[in-house]
């Protein structure tokens, strides 16, 4: 049996794809703590929304008495 001789071209190697530990991870949960962050903000502003419909006396700020 004859030795056939590989070409150059032939060999080709792989290349590693995506990046596994702390890089991997962080892409696998960057998306939803995003979208928790966003949806928190979004809450806290709704129920600042519905504080101030309410009225009611609001509460004055502290200021420094000069002398």
């Amino acid at each position: 049996m004859a030795r056939r001789s590989r070409s150059r071209k032939a060999k080709r190697t792989r290349k590693r794809r995506g990046g596994s530990g702390i890089v991997g991870a962080l892409r696998t949960a960057l998306l939803p703590f995003l979208l928790y962050k966003a949806q928190k903000k979004q809450q806290k502003r709704v129920t600042k929304a519905k504080r101030a419909k309410k009225g009611g006396r609001r509460k004055r700020r502290k200021t420094r008495r000069r002398r």
